[in-house]
């Protein structure tokens, strides 16, 4: 049976060039171009996974993924590349993936990766590739909406003495009006620069000489200086034609704390803020790597909150999520710096324990279980319930090819302990 896709989308072109592309590849497509009526079939629990265009008529996609459950039918958003702050939103209510719409039409052949990738969890480095992409995508776009602010402005003659600058360079860096004129020559600035605590203090010196290099070498070049205030300013210098060297500075901070963000929401559970399933897997493997090289011991456990689904059907869903946050919350109080803990999907946790035998594995695994039997977790009428979790344990065997055959190992042990009773370990 194929996949069943649901493309909410008003543009009628767009929505059939993309029908076409993804039929080709073998999808069962949907179109809607309404927003309601998008909603509607949304949670109809038809579908898949749903692509979600931002702007609607009726409703925006926002508010549509507001309404839907992304965990049930995955949403990736589709959105135009000046809509970041849209992407942003939609990953913080729990999009899986988003795609952007450039003009050149080139994602179009980015929705059936895309869908396949929500759908199948891609493998690691595929996922870690496609990540890193999204990410210098965002930050180009981010750069196009700066080009277009006023950044502080300076020009300096070949013998890097000061011809002319905006009064932006002297507001960015603080710099006195009375030192900044013209014919002051770079070094003065930057030794006023040093003093204000600009440079590191160990190397002032050296960091003074390689910025009057940068300056003197007549080539272009791109640096991002991080002033004592917390702000970052983007330095760009290149020649001119008649021999002057011209330099713009441009405030960065806010770009990079976005970037920041996207890296975090691109990394991390929203609901419990640890490691989400592709970064739990990447970080696994490589620890997994390393200890099979040096023959060393890893473990990996995999919990499961017992009778969840009866939490949620007799409290609500934001019960429910109150319990995972409580789990994942004393995982991350019991376990060590170097485990890794992440929510690899629904209630199912999984953490994998570097350079840690079975005997001391299932040590901490019993810790988990009786703190976690012994958390209550209050409830938004003050009512106050408690929850128990099963866990698997293995341990890296030297014919285990990757970390796949841990977590099937330790699943397997996690199903009999719910066979035996729940509320236990048991080793694969």
């Amino acid at each position: 049976m194929s996949t069943r896709i649901l493309y909410v989308e008003d543009d009628a072109f767009v929505a059939r060039m993309a029908k076409r592309r993804l039929e080709g590849d073998g999808f069962d497509v949907t179109l809607c171009e309404d927003g309601a009526a998008g909603l509607e079939l949304g949670q109809s629990g038809e579908f898949d996974i749903i692509l979600l265009d931002h702007m609607l008529p009726g409703m925006s996609g926002i508010e549509i993924l507001k309404q839907l459950n992304p965990e049930e039918t995955p949403v990736v958003m589709v959105s135009g590349s000046s809509e970041l702050s849209v992407v942003v939103e939609a990953m913080r209510m729990g999009a899986a993936d988003y795609v952007i719409k450039e003009t050149d039409g080139s994602y179009l052949d980015l929705l059936p990766r895309t869908v396949n990738r929500v759908l199948t969890h891609m493998k690691l480095l595929e996922a870690k590739r496609e990540a890193d992409e999204r990410i210098a995508k965002q930050a180009e776009t981010i750069q196009g909406v700066l080009d277009n602010m006023d950044p502080g402005i300076t020009l300096f003659d070949p013998s890097m003495q000061l011809i002319s600058y905006n009064d932006r360079f002297t507001e960015l860096f603080d710099l006195p009006p009375a030192l900044v004129t013209e014919g002051v020559p770079l070094i003065d600035l930057l030794k006023q620069l040093a003093s204000n605590g600009e440079f590191n203090a160990d190397r002032v010196d050296e960091e003074i000489a390689e910025r009057l290099d940068l300056f003197s070498s007549g080539e272009t070049f791109r640096i991002d200086h991080q002033r004592p205030n917390g702000l970052v300013i983007e330095i760009r210098g290149g020649p001119m034609p008649v021999g002057e060297f011209i330099a713009s500075y441009t405030d960065i901070t806010e770009r990079k704390m976005m970037e920041e963000e996207l890296r975090r929401l691109a990394t991390t559970d929203p609901l419990t803020g640890v490691n989400n399933r592709r970064r739990y897997s990447e970080i696994s493997e490589r620890e997994m790597t390393r200890c099979k090289r040096y023959r060393h011991p890893l473990c990996v456990l995999m919990l499961d909150a017992d009778h969840f689904k009866n939490v949620n059907d007799t409290y609500g869903h934001e019960a429910g999520d109150r319990v995972l946050k409580a789990l994942a919350d004393a995982c991350v109080a019991e376990l060590r710096d170097v485990d890794v803990l992440g929510r690899f999907g629904g209630e199912e946790f999984t953490v994998t324990l570097p350079e840690t035998p079975m005997e001391t594995a299932l040590e901490a695994a019993e810790r988990l279980r009786a703190k976690l039997a012994a958390t209550d977790v209050e409830l938004e009428d003050g009512q106050r319930i408690s929850f128990t979790v099963s866990i698997g344990a293995s341990c890296l065997a030297g014919e285990d090819e990757g970390l796949t055959d841990l977590l099937n190992r330790a699943d397997a042990a996690l199903y009999k302990a719910k066979e035996e009773g729940r509320n236990r370990v048991v080793a694969a």
